[in-house]
């Protein structure tokens, strides 16, 4: 299964969050990839390479979970509503 993570400006906390996601997922995924509009910070680039991540800039995220479905099953996730990002968001 593919995980597939998207939003228009990837940081370190959206990479933290999959990472973590990640290893208590164990063996769940095959492939990890980041979809981001923006050009990525080099502190983030360096991060989502050491994880193993694999990263597309685009500017059409449908169409290219749409190319990743012909691979395999994936789950597709919003990283404006993931892991730590999520909580950050105040409710009140």
């Amino acid at each position: 299964m593919i995980f597939i993570g998207f939003k228009r400006q990837i940081g370190r906390v959206d990479v933290r969050s999959v990472v973590k996601y990640a290893e208590e997922k164990k063996g769940r995924y095959t492939e990890i990839y980041l979809l981001h509009t923006e050009p990525l910070h080099p502190a983030v680039q360096e991060l989502i390479e050491k994880a193993g991540f694999k990263e597309i800039e685009t500017t059409n995220f449908k169409k290219e979970i749409a190319k990743l479905k012909e691979k395999d099953k994936v789950e597709v996730f919003d990283l404006n509503e993931f892991g730590e990002r999520r909580f950050s968001k105040d409710i009140c």
